[in-house]
């Protein structure tokens, strides 16, 4: 992660191999130090003279900052420190899980001197010490979580603490970068940096101290301490609009230097959905400056992807692509950090983790909670049911983006705005289909009817779009209007989906059932006249101005099923008056 694009394969795994020796080798010197006479210890280890500055700024009355990080053998600095500086001395820590091991740490730490602060509650205390011109220690190049700015190491974001900058600005402490260095076996050297004045704001000199921590690790990686997980996804919000201290950028570094944080979406399935998770895609993207996203999508929504708002690129999975082939397929594509998986389906997170992505983040789903990192909580159930495209915004939201629900759904990548208004002789499309059954469609002859009842007051041209599968129905829309004299064409079946969207573009208005190209026409921006009869308009309804539902509640509905076991009595309760009214309303409320 940290040298991406600067070293070969080959030279990572070298400079691996020299790391976990050199790690071994420090963990064995470290119980043997402790023990060592002072004449022992001088050998063992070399004093800069640049460490002569921290004395001179004692002297003078003026506290210490000194920022450490985790290379080479950096508990040395607890050992020779009260042996070469004035006390008082402490140093800022962070408890370890393990109690044993935490005991022993700070047992060994304090035992020459050096007094252990509790970083959650050892502030007070450490402004005390550097106030009356004593010496503070912080390993400073720790992930710090929420509690963190965020800034760039190896110009990745990670969590950065802004305490070293705030208790110098506080206490008018220098600040000053200590590293320790491997220069022999079991021999090291202790140097001072340069001392850094605190900038006004502590966030920045958190963001300079990280690019200061990374040129020492350059010098000697084999040192750092590798293992530790400095780019740690946070658990609670991994997009950062929401992060307590922000992002911090240091000076001469623009967001386009970050390595990207790539956000794999898996897409949902049907192309309403698709269009309606739109806008959660786009507040993934805003939600990070870093972000970068993939949409993993299922052969016949390519199209669409690839002229949504936010997206930076696709992977396509074919139609009858195994999992492992899947998995495959987005493996072999990017090296993803997280991926929000849209589908409830334990496949889509099977996927996802097959291709090597280790957190997972969506709703509980399909029996599938116990292979997600982050379960997305349910609505409460006071809460009224939410809107399709507020349900996906959701996931967006709790993963720390700044949403805002009851928003719909528009735009294209390209910006181009549809042209329909100029023509003389505009066109209106017709969707009499619906790919979830035949309970979703309105009677083919109420769509022919209310066509001909606008056609009496608005000259048009008529376009009527399906699948191949619904030709006959267009076909037979197609023929009433053409006897009686309208300009009507069957496009079912003769459209890709690209082809469908520039269509829908250039009308002015679409008369249709609930289905995925009403959704597409409100994202490409032309008015939508929608029937609903089994489903819920408030979970699906086309949202924005313009648009017209005609629905009316019969006692059975919504059903949600497929076909109707009754006599389609919610379908039938809408005239064909009333969706003529409303495409008569639709078009002239744009003139």
């Amino acid at each position: 992660m940290a040298f991406e694009n600067e070293l070969k394969k080959s030279d990572v795994r070298r400079l691996t191999a020299r790391h976990f020796r050199r790690l071994g080798a420090n963990l064995l010197s470290t119980p043997r130090l402790s023990r060592l006479s002072a004449p022992s210890l001088a050998h063992a280890v070399e004093y800069h003279p640049s460490i002569e500055k921290i004395s001179l700024l004692q002297k003078n009355g003026r506290g210490v900052v000194s920022v450490l990080s985790h290379l080479s053998n950096w508990e040395i600095a607890s050992i020779v420190a009260p042996k070469i500086l004035k006390p008082p001395i402490g140093a800022i820590y962070q408890r370890i899980g393990n109690r044993g091991i935490d005991a022993h740490v700070r047992r060994v730490r304090e035992r020459f001197g050096v007094k252990m602060l509790e970083r959650r509650s050892g502030i007070t205390e450490a402004l005390k010490i550097l106030r009356n011109g004593g010496v503070v220690g912080i390993l400073a190049d720790q992930n710090t979580g929420d509690s963190g700015i965020w800034s760039p190491f190896f110009r990745r974001l990670t969590s950065t603490s802004p305490l070293p900058g705030l208790l110098a600005s506080r206490t008018g402490a220098a600040l000053i970068p200590v590293t320790i260095k491997t220069i022999g076996w079991a021999r090291w050297s202790i140097e001072a940096g340069d001392t850094l004045e605190p900038a006004s704001d502590h966030h920045s000199t958190a963001a300079v101290l990280n690019q200061v921590i990374e040129q020492q690790i350059r010098k000697a990686p084999e040192d750092w301490f590798w293992v530790h997980n400095r780019w740690r996804i946070p658990l609670s919000n991994f997009l950062l609009t929401s992060a307590r201290r922000g992002v911090v950028l240091p000076p001469g570094c623009k967001a386009s230097d970050l390595k990207p944080f790539h956000i794999l979406v898996r897409s949902p399935n049907w192309l309403g959905d698709a269009v309606m998770s739109i806008p959660t895609v786009q507040a993934l993207r805003a939600g990070r400056p870093d972000a970068r996203v993939t949409i993993a999508t299922p052969e016949h929504l390519r199209e669409l992807w690839e002229i949504a708002p936010g997206v930076d690129e696709t992977i396509v999975l074919p139609r009858r692509a195994s999992l492992s082939k899947a998995a495959q397929l987005i493996r072999k594509a990017l090296p993803a950090d997280v991926a929000v998986l849209l589908p409830n389906s334990l496949r889509s997170a099977l996927e996802a983790r097959g291709a090597g992505i280790r957190y997972l983040v969506g709703y509980r789903g399909h029996f599938r909670a116990w292979v997600l990192s982050k379960v997305i909580p349910p609505w409460r159930q006071d809460h009224p049911p939410p809107h399709q495209i507020d349900r996906y915004l959701r996931i967006a939201e709790k993963c720390g983006a700044a949403v805002e629900f009851g928003i719909g759904v528009s735009g294209v990548k390209d910006g181009s705005a549809p042209f329909f208004k100029e023509q003389e002789f505009p066109t209106i499309a017709i969707c009499p289909g619906a790919e979830y059954g035949s309970a979703k469609r309105w009677p083919v002859e109420r769509f022919a009817e209310a066509a001909l009842a606008v056609s009496d007051r608005h000259s048009c041209r008529w376009g009527v779009v399906g699948l191949a599968g619904e030709s006959n129905l267009a076909e037979e829309i197609v023929k009433r209007l053409r006897s009686a004299g309208l300009d009507a064409e069957n496009l079912c079946g003769k459209t890709t989906l690209k082809n469908l969207i520039d269509f829908l573009r250039k009308c002015r208005a679409l008369l249709t059932n609930d289905t995925g190209t009403m959704h597409l026409a409100t994202f490409v921006g032309t008015p939508v006249v929608a029937v609903f009869g089994p489903t819920e308009p408030a979970f699906s309804a086309p949202r924005g101005a313009g648009h017209k539902v005609l629905h009316h509640r019969v006692p059975c509905a919504p059903c949600f099923l497929r076909t109707c076991p009754l006599d389609h009595r919610c379908m039938n309760a809408v005239s064909a008056t009333e969706a003529a009214a409303g495409l008569i309303a639709v078009i002239e409320n744009q003139s």
